[in-house]
């Protein structure tokens, strides 16, 4: 469920987005229609499309959600005072919990090759730069406090969160059927030996 509402949705558009997220956690991103929307909330087409004109815009609702909630988890990791390696470690098994305790979001949020449309591509893109921008900048303050591996810092953010993509990305294609958190736990073991110097 989507709680995080800093982007001033209404009441009404947090129902939708996350009835939307109810159907595709139920009967599959397929699935997810207007009409379907309409009928689980009991209100009309007319008042449904008042809210968000197209299905797209309802994607576009649940990634800026999550990127709001990501990047402030993000950055209030960051501020904490912890080694470089803690601080991407703990985002990057909040990341898998918040994929493994929310599979319609990651569903939505890992279709960006079925949902065509330029803003919600760019959207995604968007929460890619900044992750990048804040992991990088704490790989390279690793590296100078010589916490982490001296190696380009972009091969390092590469191999981290490509891994998690990939990851996830394997997890939702086979139909969530490993513990994503358990695999998370051991690829990290693998990851921290690449990064620690």
């Amino acid at each position: 469920m989507l709680t995080n509402n800093k982007i001033n949705y209404t009441e009404r558009q947090m129902e939708i987005l996350n009835s939307a997220l109810n159907i595709i956690s139920e009967r599959g991103i397929e699935n997810l229609t207007m009409k379907n929307i309409g009928e689980e909330l009991n209100i009309s087409d007319a008042a449904l499309y008042k809210h968000f004109k197209r299905k797209n815009e309802i994607f576009y609702g649940i990634a800026s959600i999550f990127e709001t909630e990501s990047n402030e988890i993000l950055q209030g990791i960051i501020n904490k005072k912890m080694k470089c390696v803690e601080k991407i470690r703990t985002f990057y098994l909040n990341r898998i919990e918040k994929f493994a305790n929310n599979k319609s979001t990651t569903v939505v949020l890992f279709s960006s090759e079925i949902i065509d449309d330029d803003r919600f591509k760019n959207k995604i893109f968007n929460i890619m730069k900044i992750h990048k921008k804040l992991i990088m900048g704490e790989i390279k303050k690793g590296q100078r406090k010589n916490e982490i591996a001296n190696i380009d810092p972009e091969h390092l953010f590469n191999i981290i969160m490509g891994s998690l993509r990939l990851m996830v990305e394997k997890w939702r294609l086979s139909g969530f059927k490993f513990d994503l958190k358990e695999e998370a736990a051991q690829m990290w073991k693998s990851l921290s030996k690449i990064l620690k110097k």
